[in-house]
């Protein structure tokens, strides 16, 4: 349960490259998880500043059972899936009417 936001994440960017982007939705279905967790690992190693480490997804995340769960960072994450799915949704309506 602790990483269903990412998975919601990744969902709801594939959903929105559905809509807006349909020959790259693999690859941006995808990118919340696999580039979210090669950045975290890249701004650990590199001794990267701070605000780097949190752009990644997996940053959000507590360390369950020791830690409770973040939950403004879950909030976050649904909350951005649902923005996202929800473009996705629009731009999936009118992808037959643009040139």
């Amino acid at each position: 349960m602790n990483v269903l936001p990412i998975a919601a994440l990744c969902l709801g960017a594939a959903i929105f490259a559905l809509g807006w982007l349909p020959r790259a939705v693999a690859l941006v279905g995808a990118l919340p998880a696999a580039g979210g967790f090669l950045l975290q690992v890249i701004a650990d190693s590199t001794n990267a500043p701070h605000w780097v480490g949190t752009l990644s997804p997996f940053t959000h995340l507590a360390a369950v059972p020791d830690a409770a769960p973040d939950w403004p960072g879950v909030i976050g994450m649904l909350t951005a899936a649902t923005a996202l799915a929800a473009l996705g949704a629009i731009g999936y309506q009118h992808r037959d009417q643009r040139t």
